[in-house]
């Protein structure tokens, strides 16, 4: 579905001094990590960029609703709670825009890797490059043809774990064999002494 009009009028956050007045009283990384989670957009799973509110409430990128709504055939509406809605009803949300690029900025948040191309965080574990990637990057290989091996992180860490257990695997049945040759020759070593002994009485 083609989607033609524009959104109202942005939300104004001027008088909002309560997003900074949130941003001073973050004291911890756990709690930095829940509100993250609520600043990534639903669709993409990443930041929200141009972030767009609809008239239910719940927020998308831009780009990202706009594509799932091209999608649909009929009626467009809110991927989340399924409420029919117009795009030309929709908001810019742009106390939501800020607050994301604040909390961004946060240093504990700083230890995360990013890329350093999009400067997006990489969330993403391209197999035939063997690297992390970010959406930004996935989505650059995809429209190049190449491989569509991508793997969420939760999803390579489980995978390298299945592929780590079979080399452990290995690892331990080349120590066995090592260690029982090495016991041979130790079997070895004092059977020659003993007849060397014998034969010099």
């Amino acid at each position: 579905m083609e989607v033609s009009s524009k959104p109202s009028s942005n939300f104004d956050p001027g008088n909002y001094t309560e997003v900074n007045d949130l941003i001073t009283q973050i004291p911890s990384k756990v709690q930095i990590q829940d509100i993250t989670m609520e600043l990534h957009c639903p669709l993409c799973n990443d930041w929200f960029q141009d972030p767009l509110m609809l008239t239910c409430g719940h927020n998308f990128c831009q780009a990202c609703i706009q594509n799932f709504w091209k999608r649909q055939v009929k009626e467009i509406f809110c991927p989340e709670c399924k409420m029919m809605c117009q795009y030309s009803n929709c908001t810019f949300n742009l106390v939501l825009e800020k607050l994301v690029e604040k909390i961004k900025k946060l240093p504990l948040l700083k230890s995360h890797p990013q890329c350093p191309e999009h400067g997006e965080n990489l969330k993403l574990f391209s197999k035939p490059d063997g690297k992390l990637i970010c959406f930004q990057c996935k989505d650059v290989r995809l429209s190049m043809g190449q491989s569509k091996e991508f793997l969420q992180l939760s999803d390579a860490v489980h995978f390298f774990m299945e592929e780590l257990t079979i080399y452990q695997g290995q690892l331990e049945a080349t120590l066995k064999e090592l260690q029982s040759l090495k016991n041979m020759q130790q079997d070895a070593i004092a059977a020659y002494k003993v007849r060397s002994r014998v034969e010099g009485l």
